[in-house]
């Protein structure tokens, strides 16, 4: 992405401004040539990730079971930490819903505590358009900014 994307990450650097994409990043020791002959194993993080007036990384702390999440597998995403620390964008402090969390409340226990500014949901709905599961998401992750008193921005690939 920072070679694809320099010229418009320095715009938005210089312009103030932030760019959070959901990424998965590969962890150090994975081997993806090999894991697709089955002889290794590949693990990779899906995570939220800073770039422009700021920079940082926030891992999912539940990718989705079976489909992401398959720790007997050759290829699998890794759980993050339930400790990571909120991230600053423009001088706000921000906690992350990513995709499957959205329907979890576990992962946001430290809401009540910690009292981030912002809490930032990112999905993928591609997959389900038409179906209920998204209105469902979107009325869990909403249920959780209200219960927390955490403000909400969503946004949703579609």
């Amino acid at each position: 992405m920072q070679h694809w994307w320099r010229g418009y990450l320095q715009q938005l650097a210089m312009s103030n401004r932030t760019l959070i994409p959901g990424v998965d990043l590969e962890e150090e020791g994975s081997d993806p040539g090999r894991a697709i002959s089955g002889e290794a194993f590949l693990r990779y993080t899906d995570s939220a990730v800073i770039v422009g007036a700021g920079d940082g990384r926030f891992d999912s702390r539940q990718p989705a079971p079976v489909g992401l999440w398959r720790p007997w597998a050759s290829v699998s995403a890794s759980l993050g930490s339930l400790m990571q620390p909120y991230l600053k964008i423009a001088g706000r402090r921000v906690a992350f819903s990513i995709c499957y969390e959205d329907f979890l409340w576990w992962p946001h226990w430290r809401l009540l505590i910690d009292r981030p500014d912002l809490l930032v949901s990112m999905s993928n709905s591609w997959f389900s358009a038409g179906l209920s599961i998204a209105h469902i998401q979107r009325q869990s992750v909403y249920s959780i900014a209200q219960l927390t008193g955490v403000s909400l921005l969503r946004a949703v690939d579609r």
